[in-house]
């Protein structure tokens, strides 16, 4: 299975060049030598959940794009088929509704929030776990989802850093009972290290910063010009052999997404 230390492309929404962000992170892209490109007909800027997820390197899977938060807004539903017009990979359709944001892919496993089983009741839940194993060739983790994010995502609860080591966001800080449910679905398989903060509040960006763009053994970290960027890019550096990039993205998560959000990452 390709994982984000694989990947050596990566591609944007073409409103992404009227951003702060992309002014910090194009002339990195550069001088790393990674390879990015434009999606055309996107309505959002967040390619990351309704392009096709790579499995392998010659299996695309393309997953139906209509989440429970955009039903009141639909003019921001992508048409998916049109973004990939003309791409030369093979993309298989699936019948099960889910964002990519959603799908945390480690080593030997995939790690969803219960959200997935929230938007596919039309699925047995046996049968839905089956059909995503089968997919992604590879156990189906379930956790519960963060209740402070709306979209029911993973990527701001965990990422996956590589050598079974999964960084979780400050739960020890602020919501004691989630984190100790995560602990005990997640400590069984991986070795966990968490972000703290010293705080009993949940903190609205503190989850961005997990949110960030992993591309081969790079690390591209949204900031906020904010006293956690220095305390999360320290604790981060600490758990990980990887490249750290801070970027600043404010104007992009105050209006609700990341840097792995933002961004479609494949293996060329």
């Amino acid at each position: 299975m390709i994982i984000d230390s694989m990947t050596n492309k990566v591609s944007f929404s073409k409103e992404i060049v009227y951003y702060q962000c992309w002014k910090d992170l194009e002339p990195l892209l550069q001088q790393k030598k990674i390879a990015y490109s434009f999606i055309e007909n996107t309505k959002d800027l967040w390619v990351r959940d309704f392009m096709p997820i790579q499995i392998y390197y010659d299996k695309f899977v393309r997953f139906i794009y209509n989440p429970d938060y955009l039903q009141d807004k639909k003019e921001y539903l992508t048409d998916q088929k049109l973004c990939t017009h003309g791409m030369a990979y093979p993309i298989k359709e699936s019948n099960i509704n889910l964002d990519g944001g959603n799908v945390i892919k480690c080593d030997n496993c995939v790690i969803m929030t219960d959200n997935v089983v929230c938007e596919n009741k039309n699925f047995q839940f046996s049968k839905l776990l089956v059909e995503l194993e089968d997919i992604f060739n590879s156990e189906i983790i379930i956790i519960p989802r963060d209740v402070y994010d709306g979209c029911g995502h993973a990527d701001g609860m965990l990422r996956y850093l590589g050598e079974n080591r999964l960084l979780l966001n400050h739960y020890s800080d602020f919501d004691k009972r989630l984190r100790k449910e995560l602990i005990r679905i997640l400590s069984p398989r991986f070795e966990l290290v968490e972000l703290h903060y010293q705080t009993d509040k949940y903190l609205s960006t503190s989850w961005a910063y997990l949110n960030y763009l992993h591309l081969n053994n790079c690390l591209f970290i949204p900031i906020f010009e904010n006293k956690l960027d220095d305390i999360a890019l320290k604790q981060i550096e600490s758990y990980t052999r990887l490249e750290i990039y801070p970027i600043h993205c404010k104007s992009t998560v105050k209006i609700g997404g990341g840097l792995n959000c933002l961004s479609w990452t494949i293996k060329e």
